[in-house]
């Protein structure tokens, strides 16, 4: 069974499981900082001062300043007016999505957004429009459908969790200027990895001024947890008194708050981080283990078999025999995936050690999931 595996180590490239020593393949900490000492001083501060967690809902007591502090600070760094803190990623698209827009309005989606997506249009009263994955001419067809003079939300991974690939945000803002929609952007994956500082993939297209909404989450890149929408004034003015997820949930941990500011202090200091990052994309490309498939990811209705890693990974004692069938090697089938569909993915974290001068990243600094 390959779920639910406990890990007895802290999370890094290696880990502990049932007592083994085994890499991680599974990570989503593309920035490398989960266990950076900053970080973690920057939480146990914030418990000292705050205490371990806020005892209540922003709406009424439990708003703290540094929770408005980072507000100002995720709005800036994403180059909006405002931001507000969930207290998960899942919880910020579940409460968007699901009160932005009215009965007669209408709801577009990519079928490969990220199930919280999925499930904050299911709670929306709105016209629900689904067009195939990175389709753009399904996406305009589905536009057409709409009413001229109502709300139109056209939701969108910016790197798709699931697949790997990238939203074509270029024509999504070109067919939202021409049918007079508004895009929200979910840019779980593309923070600390796409654009100027790891601002993500509306950054690294040129598109932040046309994108309304941009959402991030903090279990990534910032290495804590936690989420933020980022637009106008006026929608988190509206959000802060309709999101249920936001009203009626207790706020994010002042730890988890503290993290996120010093994740992005480090983020901004060094730069080299993503640089290193693309690096070990190069790498990966070079060197993956299917070369007639589109990288980073494999689709099949089959187990698959990834011999080439597994026996170099080997031979390096970097890893138990069959520690990457067993522990590595993510097989993404339900519920991640429709009923008889799987597929591997592939993705990279940085490494703690800083290593500015590496030009061929080692196999021990790299992670594929």
């Amino acid at each position: 069974y390959p779920y639910f595996r406990a890990i007895s180590s802290e999370q890094d490239t290696e880990v502990l499981i049932n007592g083994k020593k085994v890499l991680m393949f599974g990570s989503n900490c593309y920035t490398g900082l989960v266990n950076h000492p900053k970080i973690k001083e920057a939480a146990i501060a914030a418990i000292k001062k705050y205490g371990t967690g806020c005892a209540g809902s922003p709406f009424l007591n439990g708003t703290l300043d540094i929770h408005k502090q980072l507000e100002a600070r995720l709005a800036a760094y994403v180059g909006k007016e405002d931001a507000m803190i969930y207290s998960t990623g899942f919880e910020v698209n579940l409460g968007v999505v699901s009160c932005l827009t009215g009965r007669e309005d209408y709801i577009l989606w990519d079928e490969q957004d990220h199930a919280s997506i999925i499930e904050g249009r299911r709670l929306s009263f709105s016209n629900s429009l689904k067009y195939k994955h990175n389709d753009m001419e399904s996406l305009e067809k589905q536009l057409q459908k709409c009413a001229p003079d109502k709300v139109k939300l056209i939701v969108t991974d910016g790197v798709f969790s699931m697949e790997g690939d990238v939203a074509k945000l270029p024509k999504i803002v070109e067919l939202a200027k021409k049918y007079d929609a508004t895009i929200m952007v979910d840019e779980a994956h593309g923070i600390g990895v796409f654009g100027r500082g790891g601002r993500g993939t509306c950054d690294h297209f040129g598109v932040t001024d046309d994108v309304d909404l941009i959402m991030g989450t903090f279990s990534k890149s910032f290495a804590s947890l936690g989420g933020f929408i980022a637009t106008d004034k006026e929608i988190t003015n509206y959000l802060r008194h309709h999101s249920r997820s936001y009203i009626f949930t207790a706020s994010i941990t002042p730890a988890s708050t503290a993290a996120v500011n010093a994740a992005l202090d480090i983020m901004e200091a060094e730069p080299e981080r993503q640089e290193q990052l693309g690096r070990f994309q190069e790498y990966g490309m070079r060197n993956r283990p299917h070369r007639d498939t589109d990288y980073p990811t494999v689709h099949s209705r089959q187990q698959l078999d990834i011999p080439h890693h597994s026996r170099t990974l080997q031979r390096r004692n970097l890893c138990q025999p069959r520690c990457i069938a067993r522990c590595g090697s993510h097989r993404h089938a339900h519920p991640f995936q429709p009923y008889g569909y799987s597929h591997h993915r592939a993705s990279r974290r940085r490494s703690r050690q800083n290593s500015q001068s590496v030009q061929e990243p080692q196999l021990d600094s790299i992670t594929y999931s």
